[in-house]
């Protein structure tokens, strides 16, 4: 469907820049946030009607959505971007607006997926959880809706009817609930939460790592002591609070950089290079610094190195490793250290094979598990196992080799 700059104007009123058309699919609702608004075509627009048809009925057709820029009114600077879904409500053509997120609309989940073994519910814990549903169940002959009152509707009219009679009369409090669970319900109730207490114990959990900061916080934190100024009634400054020259705190300092910029990964520090090209707020580093790292412990064990970089090659790896796993990029991590084992444990000589046993294996340095990042697909046994040595293709294509010898000389004796 391809609409004129024009054709959008009469339909949607300048309140909205076409961006692109994609399938629904690829604009999934779990990149949506609430609340959902409704636009129809305004009725004292000429022709707004008829194209808005003729757009929904292609877009419903071809199963697509469309992106868009949002401003909510005339001049406004805050605008949104926005999926629009067409339907046809009421035989109304329309569509249904939703706000896109963003990046920073995101936010990373606490526990890890329900997926995954370790965090997968017991037998014991399911059926606790199934007595509870199943206590808060109210019986049918205990309670029927078809013969309950409103207790609320009940009351308007029954004020209503009281007030014809009567224009004194005050309105009654509500009545008690109609229904109320026996006792042995609230025993059953509360026996079954006690065994979910027991089950499912609660942890405060402390924070671990380095933490996010926002610029919002760090403005709250800004208290009036540290602009100790006097006024007076134009709002000239009559004198500073001590005494001396007033100092103004500048509120965007947070946002300023005095650091020198690190835009690469050197050999001399590679570990606080590293953290240093992640930590940049001005831009994203995050593959430049990756890529940096994995290239100098390639170095490190390489023919250039030897034993006396083993140490600097281990804290390289661990801090890839943490780096990775902060920015939810395990995936990257995995595919390095698993082509970092074939290259060590190959027959190359340029990799030195006992850094592998002596470094590796010895500090448990492993893939990241989905316990640990969602994102990936190794589970923890998985991790164990990547850990024992193997031999190489080539080791193992001569090992069957010589079986296949010792077998023909055993035959032939």
């Amino acid at each position: 469907v391809r609409l004129t700059k024009r054709q959008w104007v009469i339909i949607l009123q300048l309140h909205f820049k076409y961006s692109f058309f994609a399938p629904k699919n690829h604009v999934g609702i779990q990149f949506l946030k609430s609340p959902v608004d409704c636009v129809v075509a305004r009725p004292d627009a000429p022709n707004a009607n008829i194209a808005m048809i003729s757009l929904v009925q292609a877009m419903l057709r071809k199963g697509n959505v469309a992106v868009a820029r949002y401003v909510g009114r005339k001049n406004a600077k805050a605008a949104k971007l926005v999926r629009l879904s067409p339907a046809v409500t009421n035989q109304v053509p329309c569509f249904y607006m939703c706000e896109l997120a963003c990046l920073h609309d995101f936010r990373d989940y606490e526990f890890p997926s329900l997926d995954s073994e370790s965090q997968r519910p017991s037998q014991n814990q399911v059926d606790a959880m199934k007595r509870l549903i199943k206590s808060f169940t109210i019986d049918e002959e205990d309670f029927k809706p078809e013969n309950t009152a409103n207790p609320v509707i009940r009351r308007f009219y029954e004020t209503v009817h009281q007030r014809c009679l009567d224009e004194d009369y005050k309105i009654p409090e509500i009545e008690q609930p109609p229904f109320v669970p026996s006792e042995t319900t609230l025993l059953n109730i509360a026996d079954n939460m006690k065994g979910i207490t027991r089950l499912f114990p609660l942890q405060v959990a402390s924070p671990t790592g380095k933490q996010k900061e926002f610029w919002g916080a760090y403005l709250d934190e800004v208290q009036e002591e540290t602009v100790t100024r006097l006024f007076d009634k134009d709002g000239k400054i009559v004198r500073a609070k001590d005494g001396g020259e007033a100092k103004v705190a500048d509120p965007t300092s947070w946002f300023k950089d005095d650091k020198p910029k690190v835009n690469a990964v050197g050999n001399v520090h590679p570990v606080e290079d590293f953290w240093a090209m992640l930590d940049r707020r001005d831009k994203d580093m995050f593959q430049d610094a990756v890529d940096g790292i994995s290239k100098h412990i390639l170095t490190f064990l390489g023919p250039l190195g030897g034993p006396e970089y083993f140490d600097k090659a281990l804290n390289c790896i661990r801090a890839l490793r943490e780096g990775c796993l902060k920015n939810s990029q395990g995936n990257n991590f995995n595919a390095f250290l698993t082509q970092l084992k074939d290259d060590l444990l190959s027959d190359d000589a340029d990799f030195s094979e006992e850094f592998w046993e002596a470094k590796i294996q010895t500090n448990s340095i492993t893939l990241i598990t989905e316990d640990e990042d969602m994102t990936c697909n190794v589970s923890q046994k998985d991790a164990e196992k990547f850990l024992l040595k193997q031999e190489s293709k080539s080791k193992q294509e001569l090992r069957k080799a010589l079986d296949e010898d010792l077998s023909d000389l055993s035959d032939m004796d």
